[in-house]
């Protein structure tokens, strides 16, 4: 049992007490008046973390607090009308059933927001306190039984406020502009060729010394023994690991540019087969697959549109100098995590790597293509001399 577990029980306990002593109509509505305030707060939560001038820790941190005190606010107003109501309930069975079915829904709640506190804790840049939130086995419990629709509208409303480790592809003050295409077609992640090709779709992890950071990030074995993921993914990470089918292996960095935004691991014993790039390139309409290790979890696998393809001109990961780079824009789902995944052609050869989203579109994604990469592929194919990989960011 874990430290977390702990801290966990003892809340869900002190929180069933009250709960019981406050009855269920006290409990529901201040359960209720919690969950609007914070939608509420979530909306203010992005334009108030937008405005501060700090680091992305600092700013999540701001919009937690934002959420935080929306949802106190409306647990209060809606506690109090609550109280109302209960005093007008006279009869004692009534009562005593409103006190037992207010202990469990208060034990449950604290467990619902254990677990929506603890899935960006698990991914946090502390790796201690990751590590701790990963290990609960009640929060692992929670999040097998949660439901698909309370996770897809969590998922929303988290990828609103935290964007970390997806790099701006535009100018700030630049607009996205994207071809219009037909909406991808959902069979495509259920395809056979997914079920190939996802075993050479590897997970990154490592630590940044300089800045106490643990990253998450996607990548894919191009190679014997190597992968390719993204520059900004290995950023101030001195050694990185790489996930593949439930194994670890120890990788180190043997070529970066940051320019582009590639970089390769020599991942020695790596058993996992090669994936080809594409003969070619893709055109506006062609279908698409994205898969990657979003968040540091689970594998995902989205169907994806090529929206076009050309030269785009826009900043450095670091924002330090302007780059022109040949990329697909997207029709489909990037999430922060997905950097340095592959963008599979249907027949299962790679059109690209995935480093991007439109901050302003949400369905808008962006992949160096095949092409751009080519070089840096030959080069870290035949690489062996561990790089520097450059500062945390």
């Amino acid at each position: 049992m874990s430290f977390v577990d702990v801290v966990l029980i003892v809340l869900a306990l002190t929180f069933a007490l009250s709960g019981f002593r406050q009855g269920l109509l006290v409990s529901a509505t201040s359960i209720a008046g919690f969950l609007a305030g914070a939608v509420v707060g979530a909306q203010l939560s992005g334009p108030v973390a937008d405005s501060i001038d700090g680091s992305s820790v600092t700013r999540v941190f701001v919009a937690l607090v934002v959420v935080l005190a929306g949802a106190l606010l409306g647990q209060i107003l809606a506690g109090a009308i609550g109280r109302a109501v209960r005093r007008q309930v006279t009869w004692e069975p009534a009562k005593m059933l409103d006190s037992v079915a207010g202990a469990v829904v208060s034990a449950v709640a604290v467990l619902l927001v254990a677990w929506m506190v603890a899935s960006p804790l698990a991914t946090s840049p502390f790796p201690e306190v990751a590590g701790q939130v990963r290990q609960s086995a009640l929060v692992q419990a929670v999040d097998s039984a949660v439901p698909s629709s309370v996770r897809s509208v969590y998922d929303s409303l988290r990828e609103a406020i935290d964007r970390r480790g997806l790099p701006d592809v535009l100018d700030p003050l630049t607009p996205t502009r994207v071809r219009e295409v037909p909406p991808p077609d959902p069979a495509l992640a259920g395809s056979e060729v997914v079920a190939r090709v996802q075993g050479s779709v590897v997970k990154i992890r490592g630590v940044a010394p300089s800045c106490s950071r643990q990253i998450d990030g996607s990548g894919f074995v191009y190679a014997t023994e190597r992968v390719m993921t993204n520059a900004h993914v290995l950023a101030g990470v001195t050694e990185p690991t790489v996930q593949a089918e439930g194994e670890e292996y120890d990788a180190r960095t043997v070529f970066v540019d940051e320019a582009l935004d590639v970089a390769v691991l020599a991942v020695p014993g790596l058993p996992q087969a090669t994936l080809s790039f594409t003969d070619g390139v893709a055109e506006a309409g062609d279908d698409a697959i994205i898969m990657g290790y979003p968040g540091g979890g689970d594998l995902y696998v989205g169907a994806a549109r090529v929206r076009d393809r050309g030269e785009i001109s826009g900043p450095d990961f670091r924002n330090s100098s302007t780059v022109v780079r040949d990329v697909y824009a997207l029709y489909g789902t990037v999430r922060a995590g997905n950097s340095g995944g592959p963008l599979f052609a249907p027949d299962g050869t790679v059109l690209g790597v995935v480093f991007a989203s439109a901050i302003d579109d949400p369905n808008t994604g962006y992949a160096l293509t095949g092409p751009q990469v080519a070089e840096a592929a030959g080069i870290g194919a035949n690489a062996v001399a561990a790089v520097a990989t450059g500062p945390c960011e």
